[in-house]
This record gives structure tokens, sequence and C-alpha cells, in this order.
């Protein structure tokens, strides 16, 4: 008696459908699982940020540590210890081991490095608070791969280093840079009306390849503007709070989770100003009392 040894065609074709559905089912899983884990990390960022930030203003009198990043238009290579009166910035600009600056896109060498940018970050005001650059990056920030090479305008990014590996911005109202002049921005951690509702950090990009100032949102613009935002976490982004904890915010205005997606803006306008979205962020971005 002869022994089959072989699949039948029928067979195989019955394993092969049989290995493609439960990749089908698999893989979505596993995507699900990877956002999740990186949503995560994020949040851990994030409470550890709003902690350093409230541990800060504590020890220094209710002072709020500076929340803009510095730019030096043109002065690639300046030596930023000559420059007095330098504020504490909780992130300081891209910068080399002698302290000179790094940070212009424009200018050779191009663009700064990744260890220029993580030296920025470890000489801010924040990192004896914080102690690893890495808890200032989100591992699911995609700007690595989506951010554009601004110096040539291609939508490929040739240079590896051209995105900003601090995954967060603060909010320019909380001693930043603020162009509005408003009367309701604070300097002091005292000043802040209800900081458990006030966020100070905020997911963000720069399509010049590090994050520069702080995020600007001008809510009384027709129609209202702000920097970007970034959404890398299917439809939800990271907050850090004055009062020290982090929470994930769940967005559901399609434009802004549109918007979002485009790795060439460099501004968002708000359609909607009814959506709970767009009041979200208003509450959570004004953190003192009009003084007029």
């Amino acid at each position: 008696m002869k022994i089959r040894t072989a699949f039948t065609l029928i067979e195989l074709l019955v394993v092969i459908a049989i290995l493609s559905l439960l990749v089908s089912i698999i893989i979505p899983a596993l995507k699900g699982a990877r956002i999740q884990a990186h949503m995560a990390v994020c949040l851990a960022n994030l409470n550890g940020l709003s902690k350093a930030y409230h541990s800060y203003a504590n020890n220094n009198q209710s002072k709020l540590v500076n929340g803009d990043v510095p730019r030096y238009p043109g002065q690639q290579g300046l030596d930023l210890r000559t420059l007095g009166n330098r504020q504490p910035y909780w992130v300081d600009c891209p910068q080399d081991e002698t302290y000179h600056y790094m940070g212009e896109p424009s200018q050779a060498p191009c663009p700064p490095t990744l260890e220029h940018k993580k030296l920025g970050i470890m000489r801010g005001a924040l990192f004896d608070y914080v102690g690893d650059p890495a808890a200032y990056h989100c591992p699911g920030d995609l700007s690595r791969i989506l951010v554009p090479n601004g110096l040539s305008g291609q939508d490929a990014n040739p240079y590896p280093d051209n995105y900003s590996y601090c995954s967060y911005s603060v909010s320019d109202m909380l001693n930043a840079w603020n162009p509005t002049n408003d009367r309701r921005a604070v300097k002091k951690m005292t000043d802040i009306v209800l900081p458990g509702s006030k966020f100070v950090f905020i997911e963000s990009t720069d399509n010049r390849g590090w994050l520069m100032g702080s995020w600007n949102f001008l809510m009384e613009r027709t129609p209202p503007q702000s920097d970007t935002l970034a959404i890398w976490h299917r439809k939800r982004s990271g907050f850090g709070y004055a009062d020290g904890h982090g929470e994930i915010h769940t967005w559901t205005d399609p434009d802004i989770i549109a918007s979002a997606a485009d790795p060439k803006r460099t501004w968002f306008s708000y359609t909607n100003t009814n959506s709970d979205d767009f009041k979200f962020l208003v509450r959570g971005y004004i953190p003192g009392r009009n003084t007029k």
C-alpha cells in the first residue's frame, strides 16, 4: 500500500487561508498593543516632567521655569556663555560640548545632530529633576519619519537627525514667549488658577527640525490658530498639568485630527470653536485671572 506524504493543493490552500486569517487578526492587535505601550511611556514622561516642573517652582519661591526654548537666528556657533543674563530655560537650544549654539537648520553643520539636541535637554533647568533625556521623547513620536526637510522643501527627509527629539512644548502663557502679552499669563505657580486643570506640557511638532520657542495659541484670532499639535496615539495626545500630573486626551474634532496628520503644517486653524476639543484647549490654556 502506497503512503501519501504530501499535501494536496486543496489542503495547502486551506492552510494558507487559515494563516492569512490569523495574520489579519494578530497584526492589528499587535499594532494596538504597541500604541498602548507608547502611550503608557508618554504618560509616564508627562507625569515625570510635570512633577519636575512643580518641584522647580517649589524650590524657587514659586517662580516658574522659563518655558521658552531659545533660538539665535544666523548665529550658528555662538558661544552661549558669552550671553549675559540668560535665563534657566526648561530645555535649552541644541549645542555642542563647549556650549556653542548648533540650532540653525539653514547653517552648516546642518542640521543639528541628535547629540546636540540631547545636550540642550540636559542643560535645561528641569533636567536635574528628571535625569534622563529619554523622558523628553515620546516613543510614538513619528516626526523622524514625517517631518520634511525644510531646507529643500522635499517631502522626503534625507537628514535622519532633522526632527525634534523633544516631543513636548510648554504653553507660552507660563513664563514663556507670549506675543499676545495676555494679562492672564503667569510667572509664579501661586498665580495659576486651578493648576490641576491647566496644562503645562503638550505634544507638539516643528518642521524646522527641533521644537523652538513655546506653544502659542491665538484663540481670539479669526479663525483661532495655534502652533502644531501632535496626535501620535490613535486620536489621542498627552498633556502635563501644573499640579504635577499627566493625562491623555482623546480628540473628537475631525478637523483637528486631519490637520495633525499633515507633516508640512506649521499652524493649526480651528474651524469649529464650538467643538469640545476647542473648549478643552481654551480651558487648559488660560492659567491666570484677567487683571485688566
